[in-house]
């Protein structure tokens, strides 16, 4: 049996059984990966076959070129009347994801840069934003996942400041987070973060309860109470709550039919409605959002895409129908 994933060729020789199972776990690769890229997949082969070597028995020999296909775009302001101003910030893409931005003050003073690394299932294992100021300093996040992809660790700190911390999470037999677990730099367990849900019928999230506990005293204390109500297939709204059921806010999220979100409502008592509409074109591109105060629009993005599928202007609007805006350039 030969497979052919992007550059790379598999050979497999096996038996009907281990075909079939081999099959379904590339289909899933292939659905999953972010665009698929082929090292992503033979890792994750190699993986499997360590796991199951001591029960199977199978050859496999397999060749792969990784191309990593790095996009460099420098961002400039622009207006109406002035067209392309000064530039703004540089965003570089490796096989499209985000791996770095620069930012860029006054006179073209670099500010501030932030690094993103990914491991090779494509999740984000560190997040650094380095700060140029009189003394030059990081914030730093890092991850770490199991084996189905759950964030199980992450670590935080300020090299600055020198302070440090972590969370470690855990998860229930539905696959949500039920303990989140925080440390201090020298490792001491502060507390715990515990979340209870109730489910329907059809395995959705009803209620959930946010819950403190002191590792010291052991003292639990409720915090938020939420509620997911499901008016229809596209539309979750959710409601929180505090510890006495007063009403904190409220969110509607209402996705289009192939997923995208098409409304964004947050309503707070004393303070109303906030919502953002998004529109999109035949090829379920992102072309324009409005954000409303109330029934008052007060911003409007338009987006402008070039034939390589990539966002190459952006024209804002504010409430006072004043023009401001973003033009990309894609670096040679």
């Amino acid at each position: 049996m030969v497979i052919f994933i992007c550059k790379a060729t598999i050979f497999l020789v096996n038996t009907a059984n281990l075909v079939t199972k081999f099959d379904v776990y590339l289909e899933k690769l292939i659905t999953t990966n972010v665009k698929g890229s082929c090292l992503l997949m033979v890792f994750r082969i190699i993986h499997l076959t360590k796991a199951m070597r001591s029960s199977l028995s199978f050859f496999l020999l397999f060749t792969a070129q990784v191309a990593l296909s790095a996009q460099t775009y420098q961002v400039f302001e622009w207006t109406p009347t002035e067209g392309q101003g000064p530039i703004l910030r540089l965003e570089t893409y490796e096989n499209d994801q985000l791996t770095q931005t620069k930012f860029f003050g006054e006179q073209t003073r670099l500010t501030s840069t932030i690094r993103w690394a990914y491991n090779d299932l494509g999740l984000l294992k560190e997040r650094k934003q380095t700060f140029y100021e009189t003394t030059e300093y990081d914030l730093i996040r890092q991850y770490t996942y199991d084996d189905e992809g759950r964030k199980i660790g992450e670590l935080f700190g300020n090299n600055r400041t020198g302070k440090w911390g972590s969370f470690r999470y855990s998860y229930n037999a539905n696959g949500d987070v039920d303990t989140i677990a925080v440390y201090q730099k020298n490792g001491d367990l502060t507390d715990y973060r515990i979340m209870e849900y109730t489910y329907d019928s059809t395995g959705r999230k009803t209620i959930e309860r946010r819950l403190h506990q002191k590792a010291s005293s052991g003292k639990v204390t409720v915090k938020t109470i939420i509620e997911y109500n499901y008016p229809d297939s596209r539309t979750v709204k959710t409601t929180f709550k505090d510890a006495d059921g007063q009403l904190i806010s409220e969110e509607v999220i209402r996705r289009t039919d192939f997923g995208e979100i098409a409304l964004q409502q947050m309503t707070f008592p004393d303070l109303g409605t906030v919502k953002t509409l998004h529109f999109y074109n035949k090829k379920k591109q992102l072309i324009r959002t409005e954000e409303y105060d109330g029934e008052r629009l007060v911003k409007k993005i338009i987006y402008e895409y070039g034939t390589n599928g990539k966002i190459f202007k952006k024209r804002i609007t504010d409430a006072e129908r004043r023009q401001t805006g973003e033009v990309y350039k894609l670096l040679p």
